[in-house]
């Protein structure tokens, strides 16, 4: 039951900075904590951010991720609140290309996984790889299983379908899984989620296999443009995404912001 005081407080912050809190309630859920996600980059002086900065006080948050464009790095001066610098992402577009070499694909999802002989266990040891990238790893109040539990969780809401629209896989030629592409799309948008390939498979084509796969799936889906997200620390995926003719279109550094006694 939201009180007088909540709703004066969402007024001020409104009225005040233009700048909203974002409660989500997937991280929420999974992480047990009341958790949101504040883009301020809008905000241009320091008494903006101050006003946030005490708005956010009052709203209750555990945890709140923070987003900035990067110029705005002098900008991120808290005075009473110490915000952890866990990430900076690079946000990469590409249009769907005329002249591709489509390749076979064949959505996974919960519905069909037991007929395609696929291992939950091969998808979680993918997903395990990938999230040594995550920009979790870089905030000391998260724990390294807790952070595994997460990518296996994306991993489970790809088969239901409650993260995008499903899973396509690369095996090798005895059948295992190697690689596998979390993809989803809304209208002409598509969005590649994340894309993973054992680490003993790198090098030798199982990542191009899979976004050419990715690929038909969109151009049959009406899919004009594709979007996604790198951590600037992932090198290697972020060569790959450029050889595939992806484009920078920003870059933004994201912090995680501790309220009270949590992530102490």
């Amino acid at each position: 039951m939201m009180g007088f005081k909540s709703i004066n407080v969402m007024e001020k912050e409104n009225r005040v900075t233009n700048i909203k809190v974002d409660y989500l309630n997937w991280d929420s859920t999974f992480f047990g904590l009341k958790v949101g996600k504040v883009d301020i980059s809008l905000i241009k002086n320091s008494g903006e951010l101050s006003e946030l900065e005490e708005s956010i006080q009052q709203l209750n948050y555990n945890l709140i991720y923070i987003f900035s464009n990067i110029s705005q790095m002098p900008l991120l001066e808290f005075k009473k609140m110490m915000p952890i610098l866990v990430d900076t992402q690079i946000y990469l577009k590409m249009k769907i290309p005329l002249n591709i070499k489509l390749l076979k694909y064949e959505l996974v999802t919960n519905d069909n996984i037991s007929f395609m002989n696929i291992r939950i266990e091969d998808l979680y040891k993918i997903s395990d790889e990938i999230s040594l990238f995550s920009r979790f790893n870089n905030d000391p109040g998260i724990s390294k299983e807790k952070i595994s539990g997460l990518y296996r969780e994306f991993i489970d809401n790809s088969l239901d379908r409650s993260l995008g629209k499903g899973l396509i896989i690369d095996s090798d030629n005895h059948g295992k899984t190697i690689g596998l592409i979390s993809l989803d799309n809304i209208d002409i948008l598509g969005k590649e989620i994340v894309i993973g390939v054992e680490n003993s498979y790198r090098g030798k084509g199982s990542g191009k296999r899979l976004f050419n796969k990715g690929l038909n799936y969109w151009q049959d889906n009406g899919v004009k443009e594709i979007e996604t997200v790198v951590s600037a620390r992932n090198l290697n995926s972020l060569n790959f995404h450029l050889g595939l003719g992806f484009n920078i279109f920003k870059i933004y550094n994201i912090y995680h912001l501790w309220v009270g006694s949590y992530g102490s």
